[in-house]
This record gives structure tokens, sequence and C-alpha cells, in this order.
């Protein structure tokens, strides 16, 4: 029996992007900037075209290597595709999330590359989003999220022949729907292939899965630079002078709302009763922080951010930064007190 579907999980609270969308009020602008779309997508058909390859290998797997440097038609092909998703990449640079990464890659071979976003986890990247450009606008097309409370989990796979593979489900019973996609050849929208109610685990639902899908921690994943993070007028303390380690997280923590997680040493979490495996503590963008992956599934994973006393989680953080705390789930939750975990041991 295969196991579920592999996902990674967010570094923490990792924000769900909506897809970027163009104004009917600015019909010039919006005009212009199709234009320039257009003109960008046709130079990016014909190096994506030239240069397609099979995604072999995780970038975290030769982060002891010396990485090679890319040719001046790749350069410009990412440039490229860099201004046809510039408005979510502007998006999710520009708000306090946990999106580190992200990457191009053209998943249906039409010569027109989808943008994945992901998260540092520790031992690789790992998706969140899948965006395509519709009719050369930038549309969300699935992504991955565990919610903090409710229990509503969503993930999503990319197959080797161009299909996606979009799930949604509650962790309660495992009810959900699977609904297979195919990108329109040119990129007019998707046509549903198939979709079912299924029970997360059955052997319906694993028969549903494609046997080998595509290894997206494989992709070439850029970083998503500090350069292009907006600065907001609230100054958020710099917590990347303090190295922290796995053993600040060592505990049992509590929210307002009645959640328990509890961490061991040996990278164990237990969150309302569920286990999961962690990865080791991290930095990314200035975010203490690890993912965690539920055992016995390939679905569902979530992240832990962490904030030492002092720190401030966003400008929307009213939580108590006389306390260590935690911020768990796979979209920006900082704004809401009763998310924070406090320690209870």
């Amino acid at each position: 029996m295969k196991v579920l579907l592999k996902l990674g999980i967010s570094l923490s609270c990792v924000l769900l992007l909506s897809a970027c969308q163009t104004n009917p009020e600015s019909s010039k602008q919006s005009t212009k900037k199709e234009s320039n779309a257009s003109k960008a997508l046709k130079r990016s058909k014909k190096t994506t075209q030239s240069s397609q390859k099979t995604v072999t290998k995780s970038t975290s797997d030769q982060s002891g290597a010396t990485e090679p440097s890319r040719s001046q038609s790749e350069e410009n092909d990412l440039k490229d595709y860099e201004a046809l998703y510039a408005d979510t990449l502007s998006k999710i640079a520009s708000d306090i999330n946990n999106v580190s990464h992200y990457a191009f890659y053209d998943i249906d071979k039409n010569g027109s590359k989808e943008l994945f976003t992901g998260t540092d986890v520790g031992n690789g990247i790992h998706p969140i989003a899948l965006y395509y450009l519709k009719n050369n606008v930038s549309t969300y097309l699935a992504h991955s999220e565990v919610a903090s409370g409710g229990g509503y989990r969503s993930s999503f796979e990319v197959n080797a022949d161009g299909t996606v593979t979009r799930l949604e489900w509650t962790s309660h019973q495992g009810k959900g729907s699977l609904q297979k996609i195919r990108l329109n050849p040119d990129n007019s929208g998707f046509t549903t292939v198939e979709e079912k109610a299924i029970i997360m685990g059955s052997e319906e639902q694993q028969a549903s899965m494609a046997e080998n899908p595509i290894d997206l921690s494989g992709l070439n994943w850029q970083v998503l630079g500090k350069e292009n993070v907006a600065t907001s007028e609230t100054t958020i303390p710099d917590s990347s002078s303090t190295s922290y380690t796995f053993e600040h997280l060592v505990g049992t923590w509590k929210n307002a709302k009645g959640d328990e997680i509890t961490i061991s040493a040996d990278k164990m979490v237990t969150m309302n009763g569920s286990q999961g495996q962690a990865g080791d503590l991290s930095n990314t963008n200035n975010h203490w922080g690890t993912g965690v992956q539920p055992i016995g599934s390939r679905s569902g994973g979530y992240g832990i951010r962490y904030l030492p006393v002092g720190d401030t989680a966003s400008n929307k953080d009213q939580s108590d930064k006389s306390k260590e705390r935690l911020l768990v789930g796979q979209y920006d939750n900082s704004g809401n007190t009763n998310e924070y975990f406090y320690r209870v041991d």
C-alpha cells in the first residue's frame, strides 16, 4: 500500500495567499501590463522550450557543494518570470510570513512556467502554494495548509503527466475531497479530470494518487531576498543576532483556546494528541522555526515559529512579549492573541 502524499511542512505560520487579480477600474494600466507580460512570456517560452530539465535533486542536498552559475539565458528567463509573477511575489515579500523561497517550473510542458512558493524546513525546501499565468495574470491554483483550529487540511501534488491533484479534508475523520485538474494549453484556465469524495488514507484515495509524482523539493528554488520585503513602520527586533537551538522548543505549551503542544528533545511533537516529527530549528528571513511532519502520513504537515522574549511576530502582534511564545500553522496568525502558545512546564 502506498503511503500518503508526501508534502513538506512550512517553517511556520505561512500566509495563505489569494490569487493576484487585475483591477477592473484600471483598464489602461492593465492593458499596458498585459502587453509587457506577453512580451516577457514569449521570451520565456523560448528559453523554457530549449532548456527544459528533469527535476532530480533537492537544493538542500547540494548545500555543501558550490552551486554552478546560471547562464545568461537562464538568468534572463528567471527575470522574465519574476516580472510575470511580480504581483504575487510582492505580496509574499511584503507580508510577515515564512515563505522563504520561490521557484518556476513548467508542469505541463506548454512553454509557460508556473510559480511555486515554499519554505525552508531545515532539511529541504517544501512547496506551499502553486500559481499559474491565467491570461498572463498570476492566479492561484493550489496550496498546502494546516489550520491551527477546526481540523482543516489541504495539500497538492504535481504529477508527471502535467496534472495537479488537490486534496481537502478534516483531520477528525479524514473526510474530504480529491480533485485532479489539468491546465488548458493556452493557460485560459483549467479542466477538471477527476473529482470525488474521499477518506484520507483509504484504499480508494491512495488508488487515485499518481505513483510517481514530481519531487518538488528538487526545483531550482530561489531565496526570497530581504531586499524585496517592504519596510514596516513598526520595528521588529532582530533575533538573528542571537542563535537558538531546538532545546528552546522543548517543553509543554498551551494557547488561550486550550490547544496543547508538547515537544521533546528527540524532536517528537504531540499536538492535541497527534504525534509528528520535527526538523531542526533554523532561521529564515529573521524567523526562527521548524516544520513538523505527522507520523504515518505524507500530508498535513505544519510549522512552528519560535518567538524569544521581546521578539515581535509582526506589527499586528499583541501577545505577551515578556514570555517565550510559539505560533503554529501555515498562515499568518500573528494578529490573533489566542493563537500564541506559552510555556506551561
